[in-house]
Parts: structure tokens; C-alpha cells; sequence
């Protein structure tokens, strides 16, 4: 393999970020790890390093998180399906905000319209619970374009009760009344949690 070289401390933070995640809620090793997969953007490496952790950690996929908000995360879109199908991912609001934005602006909207469903968005985000929700968005889409509508009830609604209500992040104790994940690190975010 042509990467040798550096992989020996990849094989040393594996074991160590493993033995971490049964420990801690979150691992400040992951970042170590992140690191390594980001400066080696290869087959290879994301091939080994994924097949090692799922030796090294078997438990990873039903206890521990994904977190990015990116939906460029070449991690996730090429890899983690393959190696790691039933890891729960998550996206943060940061994310969401982010494709609003871009979406508003692809269709002509201005600064006020995002500024307005943006606030929509987060007071909905922020309910105790799905039926809250349910409530108050039944009575929020009034004030919705038809066309903002359809681009919420087929981007966002189907992330709301699996990634982005406040109810889904509070299980996870990863919920912040202002960024929906609490404790956001780096940009962009990716983070695993156990």
C-alpha cells in the first residue's frame, strides 16, 4: 500500500479511540482521526481505516453518532454505506440553515424572506415533541409559499423526527437551544459520538 508509512498512526489512534468511546460521551480523539482521513482523501486509506474500526469497535454501529453538516461529506456519501450501513447520521442545523439559504437565493428570495423562514424553521426545530410540531407547522405552513412548502415537506420534514428536533438531540444529549448540537467544534462538523 502506498501509504505505509503514515498508517502506523492511524492503526494506534484506532485502538485508543475505541477504548475512549467506552469511556466518554464524546472522544476528542476523533478529531486526531478525522484529521488522518482528511489529509488522506484515498480509497485505500478510507477502506482500511473503516475495516479496522469495525474490527476494533464492533459495537460502533448501534451506539455511536455521525454528525456533519454537509451534505459533501465524501466520508458519508461514498464510504460509510459501504462499511458502516447501519451507523445513525445526523445532521445539524447548521446544515439545514445552509441549504435554505442556498435554495431562497437559487429562487429569487431576498434576505427578509430567509430571515422569515429561518425563524419558522427554528421555532418548529425547537418543539418538545412531534405532536408539537405537527401543531405548530400545520399552522405555520399557512404562512408559506407554495413553493417553500414543497421544498420544506420534501428536504426538511422527512430530517425533523430522525436528525433535527430538539426531542431527537436530547436523547443523544447533544441538544444547544441555539446551534441544535451542542458543543460544535470545528467547521464543517464532523464528529462521531458514542
Amino acid at each position: 500500500m502506498r501509504f505505509r508509512r503514515e498508517i502506523w498512526l492511524l492503526v494506534v489512534i484506532i485502538p485508543v479511540l475505541c477504548i475512549v468511546f467506552s469511556q466518554f460521551h464524546i472522544c476528542l480523539s476523533t478529531f486526531s482521526l478525522g484529521c488522518a482521513l482528511h489529509n488522506r482523501r484515498s480509497d485505500d486509506v478510507y477502506e482500511y481505516i473503516l475495516t479496522h474500526l469495525k474490527q476494533q469497535c464492533p459495537n460502533i454501529e448501534s451506539r455511536c453518532l455521525f454528525i456533519i453538516d454537509s451534505e459533501g461529506n465524501t466520508l458519508k456519501n461514498n464510504y460509510l454505506s459501504i462499511f458502516l450501513p447501519h451507523l445513525r447520521i445526523i445532521h445539524t442545523w447548521n446544515y439545514v440553515f445552509s441549504q435554505l439559504r442556498a435554495w431562497l437565493l437559487q429562487n429569487g428570495r431576498t434576505q427578509a424572506d430567509y430571515q422569515f423562514y429561518n425563524a419558522e424553521l427554528k421555532s418548529l426545530l425547537l418543539c418538545a415533541d412531534m405532536l408539537t410540531f405537527t401543531r405548530l407547522y400545520d399552522r405555520c405552513k399557512s404562512n408559506w409559499t407554495q413553493e417553500f412548502r414543497t421544498y420544506f415537506e420534501q428536504i426538511i420534514l422527512p430530517l425533523v423526527d430522525t436528525d433535527l428536533g430538539s426531542w431527537v438531540l436530547k436523547k443523544y444529549d447533544l441538544f444547544d437551544a441555539y446551534s441544535g448540537i451542542k458543543g460544535l467544534v470545528c467547521e464543517p462538523m464532523q464528529a462521531v459520538v458514542c
